[in-house]
C-alpha cells in the first residue's frame, strides 16, 4: 500500500520506539496499534486488534563534532600540528560543540478496538560549549588578545506523560477514512537551563585574567496539556493518505520550586595547573521566581510508502517547526524498508539525512514467537564504526508488535 502522512509531533525524537530509531520518519506512514499512539491517533482504527507494549526503554548519546576515530586519535596524546589543528576546529560548527544525551523507558502502553493508551517518561540533557573555547585551548593564549564568549547553552529536562487517543473509521462506498484525536498531560519533574553566560578574558605572556557571569534558572515540577488529531484517507486499494496535527499546545508550565540565580566570578592569574586557585566566585545570589513557561518541539513530517507485500519501503521528510532549544530546526529526510522474512522474523534499515545528527543510518529487527514480540534497533549517528559521532539503541517487548 501507498501512503502519504503529514505529521505535526511532539516527542518523536524523545519516545525512540525501535521502529522509528530504524525508520525515522518513514515510520509514520506504517504506524498501526500502539505506535499509532505517538503517531497518527487515526491508524488506531485501520488495526483494531489487542496490542501491547510491556516495556520499550530507549538511550542515547551524540555530539556534534568528533567521529570515533577522531576521538581516538586525538585523545591518545598525539602531538597536534597546524594541520590537526584547523582539522578539529573545521569539525566544531560555528555555534559550538554540542552534546546530546537522552533516555526514556515507555511501559503499559496498549491498543485496543481503535483505542490507545500510553505511559512514558523521558530525560534529555542537552549542552553546547562555545567555539572560541576550543581556539583558545588549540592555539594558546595569544599576546593581549582580549576573548568574549557568550551564550554557551545547557538545557536539562526530566518528565514523564500519559496519552489517551482514539481512531474512528468511517465508511464512504469502496472507500474509507478515518478520524483519530489524542489527549496527553505531561508532569515535568526538573528542568534546568542556563539563560545567560558571559565570559571576558585577557591574554598575557604568563596567564590568562578576566571574569565571567552566569544566569540559570531552575524547577522541580510542572505540568502540561496537548492535543493530537489525526486524519487518514483510503485512495485506492494500495494508497492511503493522511496527516496529524499531535501536541497542540501551550508550552509546559514550571511552578513547583522555581528559581532563578547567578553568579559571577573572577580569573586571576590562571594557568594549566592553578585552575581551582585561579578562579573565585565574587558574588551569587538565588531567588524564588515567577512560574515559567519552556517551548515544546513541534515537527512536520510527510512520509510516503509503498507495500509489496513482503517488502514496505517508504521516504519520509520531517522538520522542527518552533524553535525550542533543544533540537536543530534543520529539515531531515528518511528512507526505510521492512522485509517480512518470516513470521517469526522481520527485519529492518533505514537511512536519514538532517537534523541534529547530519545522517543516521539504523537497523533492527522484530522476532515473533505466537505474537509475543522482541524488537531491537540500533540507530548509528555518522559514518558507521569509526565514523560514528553517536548511537541510540532501543528495546521493545509486548504483545502482537
Amino acid at each position: 500500500m501507498v501512503h502519504l502522512f503529514i505529521f505535526l509531533n511532539i516527542f518523536g525524537n524523545l519516545l525512540n520506539s525501535v521502529d522509528y530509531l530504524v525508520l525515522s520518519g518513514t515510520n509514520t506512514a506504517t504506524s498501526r496499534c500502539i505506535n499509532a499512539i505517538h503517531y497518527n491517533p487515526a491508524n488506531l482504527s485501520l488495526d483494531r486488534a489487542f496490542s501491547l507494549r510491556i516495556i520499550s526503554p530507549s538511550a542515547g548519546v551524540l555530539n556534534s563534532s568528533f567521529s570515533l576515530s577522531q576521538y581516538n586519535f586525538y585523545s591518545s596524546g598525539v602531538f597536534l600540528e597546524d594541520k590537526d589543528k584547523r582539522k578539529i576546529m573545521k569539525s566544531i560548527p560555528d555555534k559550538g560543540f554540542t552534546l546530546l544525551t537522552n533516555a526514556n523507558i515507555s511501559g503499559l502502553e496498549l491498543s485496543v478496538g481503535g483505542f490507545g493508551l500510553s505511559i512514558s517518561s523521558f530525560a534529555i540533557v542537552k549542552g553546547t560549549v562555545p567555539k572560541e573555547i576550543f581556539d583558545l585551548m588549540l592555539w594558546g593564549n595569544e599576546l593581549d588578545r582580549v576573548y568574549e564568549i557568550e551564550k554557551p547553552d545547557m538545557t536539562t529536562v526530566a518528565a514523564i506523560s500519559l496519552t489517551t487517543s482514539y481512531g474512528r473509521l468511517i465508511n464512504f462506498g469502496e472507500r474509507n477514512i478515518s478520524l483519530g484525536v489524542g489527549f496527553r498531560y505531561i508532569y515535568g519533574f526538573y528542568t534546568a537551563h542556563v539563560s545567560e553566560a558571559t565570559l571576558y578574558l585577557l591574554t598575557s605572556r604568563y596567564s590568562i585574567n578576566g571574569d565571567g557571569f552566569v544566569k540559570y534558572r531552575l524547577a522541580s515540577g510542572g505540568n502540561g496539556f496537548a492535543l493530537d488529531l489525526g486524519f487518514s484517507a483510503e485512495i485506492s486499494d494500495v494508497s492511503r493518505i493522511g496527516f496529524s496535527f499531535l501536541n497542540i499546545n501551550t508550552g509546559m508550565k514550571w511552578y513547583k520550586e522555581t528559581e532563578e540565580g547567578w553568579r559571577s566570578f573572577d580569573i586571576d592569574s590562571l594557568i594549566l595547573f592553578n585552575t581551582e586557585d585561579a578562579i573565585t566566585v565574587t558574588d551569587s545570589s538565588s531567588y524564588e521566581c515567577p512560574s515559567f513557561k519552556t517551548p515544546l518541539p513541534t515537527y512536520l513530517i510527510l512520509a510516503y510508502e509503498y507495500d509489496r507485500g513482503k517488502i514496505q519501503y517508504g521516504i519520509g521528510y520531517e522538520q522542527v517547526i518552533n524553535k525550542t532549544g533543544l533540537y536543530s530546526r534543520t529539515p531531515k529526510l528518511s528512507f526505510g524498508l521492512k522485509y517480512y522474512f518470516r513470521s517469526y522474523l522481520t527485519p529492518m534499515v533505514g537511512l536519514a539525512f538532517g537534523g541534529d545528527e547530519g545522517l543516521l543510518i539504523g537497523i533492527g529487527s522484530c522476532f515473533n514467537v505466537k505474537k509475543i514480540g522482541l524488537k531491537i534497533g540500533l540507530q548509528n549517528v555518522g559514518i558507521p564504526f569509526m565514523g560514528t559521532k553517536g548511537l541510540k539503541l532501543g528495546i521493545d517487548l509486548g504483545y502482537n508488535l
